[in-house]
């Protein structure tokens, strides 16, 4: 889909595919944030297959996201308590991440890749494999 297509359909918080907020992942999750200098920036972790998944890093073009690289990843975890109203978390992380990144040394993938390390535990993969095997019709 071109640049063109997508405009007024995608968004930095929504996609052109699903255009759906992004407090509703359904398969694999991503974290979006404006950096203080340079475009809206988009990390996503999706399940690519055989329990891996891959961290793909995005950046807002003003009409679409951009891939810009991505790496396969063993394992993907991300841990919010419970109790914590979303949008009390949704405050809580973007500070997270502006402390973070003010640090020298710590790039925006560190900050993320902490933060998503223990998302999952094996049961709730288990389910998400199952899930793609379903949707792709294999299971």
């Amino acid at each position: 889909m071109s640049d063109n297509e997508t405009r007024g359909i995608e968004s930095p918080d929504t996609t052109a595919l699903t255009s759906k907020p992004i407090s509703n992942p359904t398969e694999g999750f991503d974290v979006r944030f404006d950096p203080t200098y340079g475009a809206p920036r988009k990390i996503a972790f999706e399940p690519a297959g055989c329990g891996d998944w891959l961290r793909i890093d995005y950046e807002w073009t003003g009409c679409t996201w951009r891939e810009r690289g991505f790496e396969r990843c063993d394992r993907v975890g991300f841990e919010v308590a419970d109790q914590i109203p979303p949008t009390v978390t949704r405050v809580v992380l973007a500070e997270l991440f502006s402390t973070a990144l003010s640090g020298s040394g710590v790039s925006d993938l560190d900050v993320l890749n902490a933060l998503a390390r223990e998302a999952f535990d094996d049961e709730t993969v288990a389910e998400a494999k199952h899930r793609v095997r379903r949707n792709r019709g294999e299971a």
